[in-house]
């Protein structure tokens, strides 16, 4: 099951903030999936102007 979350770009670094604080290899697949995430939203916002 896949959850679908809406956050501003602020609480967005937030959660990630928290991440980091834990061992990496615990966290770091989920990190990534977040700023993959977050890079292709930029992108289709950026491309759209």
């Amino acid at each position: 099951m896949e959850f679908t979350f809406k956050l501003t770009e602020a609480e967005a670094q937030k959660v990630l903030d928290a991440l980091i604080k834990e061992p990496y290899i615990t966290v770091v697949d989920v990190v990534n999936k977040i700023q993959e995430q977050a890079s292709e939203q930029r992108q289709k916002n950026d491309g759209g102007h």
